[in-house]
């Protein structure tokens, strides 16, 4: 094992430095999914993660516009450097927690770069922990929040700089047990336990904003269009916080 910088803080949940995860599971992982988009025709997502039981941090940079997409993956050895979140041309700092994020992309093979800066519009929503199992095996056990930001800054495209001028933006981060990340791993048996039927066929996930507030709301629907659950609230200026309680057709 070995120690980091954050670990002179008191704030470990297991008898172990931060960069041993409480669980071996290879599927287990913690980061961060951005996006930016402009009334004309930008749109521009990022993403960086951690996967501590595979050594392995990953990144990601998309840009959508003119009818073309064009994005770039990179990845590192995640150890030593374990508490740096740059891997490859990206990296992230947490300028403010939970109110300003930096984003930069130095020149890349897609020839697109950034420095941009995603400010909070509204408190982030912590939404409900999402755990499945399957044959008794915990496939999925994470946990999310969301929230409504502006971006600001300068992106760069073949060559072009581009003024940010509070785009519209969002942002989220998630941490767990996710079996769609990581090894393929196999989940098999013979004992198909009913209450283990995951019956979400349809998703809408909606952080949005408006001349005098914002948002967010989360439901799912089965293959029959039946919202099987719903979470969400609204922000306000002033600091309200409305929950919102349910969807209607």
């Amino acid at each position: 094992m070995r120690l980091n910088d954050i670990d002179d803080l008191p704030f470990h949940q297991v008898p172990t430095p931060f960069d041993v995860a409480g669980t071996s599971d290879v599927h287990f992982n913690d980061g961060y999914w951005f996006a930016a988009y402009a009334p004309g025709d930008w749109y521009l997502a990022v993403g960086l993660r951690l996967h501590p039981n595979t050594n392995v941090m990953d990144g990601f940079a998309s840009l959508a516009r003119g009818g073309e997409q064009r994005g770039m993956r990179c990845s590192r050895v995640l150890r030593p450097r374990h508490t740096e979140l740059e891997v490859g041309p990206l990296r992230m700092e947490v300028l403010r927690p939970m109110e300003r994020l930096r984003l930069t992309l130095a020149e890349s093979p897609i020839d697109v770069a950034f420095e941009l800066d995603f400010e909070a519009r509204g408190q982030p929503f912590l939404e409900a922990p999402y755990r499945h199992l399957r044959y008794g095996h915990v496939i999925n056990d994470m946990v999310r929040y969301t929230q409504v930001c502006r971006a600001t800054g300068t992106l760069r495209c073949d060559g072009t700089a581009v003024e940010v001028d509070g785009w519209h933006a969002m942002r989220d981060h998630s941490w767990g047990v996710r079996s769609t990340m990581g090894p393929r791993t196999p989940h098999g048996g013979v004992d198909a336990i009913p209450a283990e039927a995951d019956h979400r066929r349809y998703r809408l996930w909606v952080p949005f904003e408006t001349s005098d507030h914002g948002g967010f709301f989360n439901t799912h629907e089965d293959e029959h269009g039946r919202p099987l659950d719903f979470e969400g609230h609204l922000t306000f200026p002033d600091g309200r916080v409305v929950r919102l309680t349910e969807v209607q057709g």
